[in-house]
């Protein structure tokens, strides 16, 4: 199904800005509301618009379907603030610098979670959630105990999983660990996705944040 709602605009930069369309991608105005950078706004929706204080990035694909990148700011992360657990960091990736990530010291209760507001999606889209990880050098106890990776979809049926993080697979680059799929549908609901797990003390985890993007090879 096609997501970009009209033809591009022949509007000059500056009236754009002035008056940005409603009707180019799909809530396009009310998105770009929260961008930190409100100038050129259509010249930079396919390379990433940062919102809400670097909290998000929004962008449109190829196909001009939303996508957006949460970061870790914006994830609900148990003990996230106490420094004897995690601490926080700037993203050492070119293309997101001043982003600040989460760096797992040592917990034996692990929790990631975060909904969204699947009104902000590109409707009738087959998307995915995949979080963005990676492992510090030194890094322990993934090998006695899997993590379960669930997704509660907009229809109210779920999906999860279990399975063991290998250090050394994550180590010195960001992995993709996809959650799971669901349909947008008529643009309505929400979409909850979480990473959980317990039972042993672990360390060396770093998380980005998790990108909610289509479906390869279907809108």
């Amino acid at each position: 199904m096609a997501c970009c709602l009209s033809i591009l605009s022949l509007l000059s930069p500056d009236e754009a800005e002035e008056e940005l369309p409603e009707v180019q991608y799909h809530k396009f105005k009310d998105i770009v509301k929260d961008a930190d950078d409100k100038s050129d706004l259509l010249q930079r929706v396919r390379s990433g618009i940062y919102l809400n204080k670097k909290e998000m990035k929004y962008w449109v694909d190829e196909s001009d379907c939303n996508c957006f990148m949460l970061f870790a700011r914006y994830m609900w992360i148990a003990w996230a603030e106490d420094k004897q657990y995690w601490n926080w960091i700037p993203s050492n990736d070119s293309c997101d610098e001043d982003v600040e990530v989460a760096c797992l010291k040592a917990v034996c209760w692990l929790e990631v979670r975060r909904d969204f507001d699947v009104s902000l999606l590109s409707p009738g889209v087959n998307y995915e959630v995949v979080f963005i990880l990676t492992m510090k050098e030194f890094s322990y106890g993934w090998e006695h105990s899997k993590v379960r990776l669930k997704i509660e979809r907009p229809d109210n049926t779920e999906h999860e999983e279990e399975m063991f993080l290998d250090p050394e697979e994550l180590k010195g680059q960001w992995t993709e660990l996809v959650v799971g799929e669901f349909n947008s549908g008529d643009s309505t609901g929400r979409v909850t996705f979480v990473m959980i797990g317990g039972g042993h003390w672990w360390g060396g985890l770093v998380i980005k944040g998790a990108i909610i993007r289509p479906v390869k090879g279907t809108p």
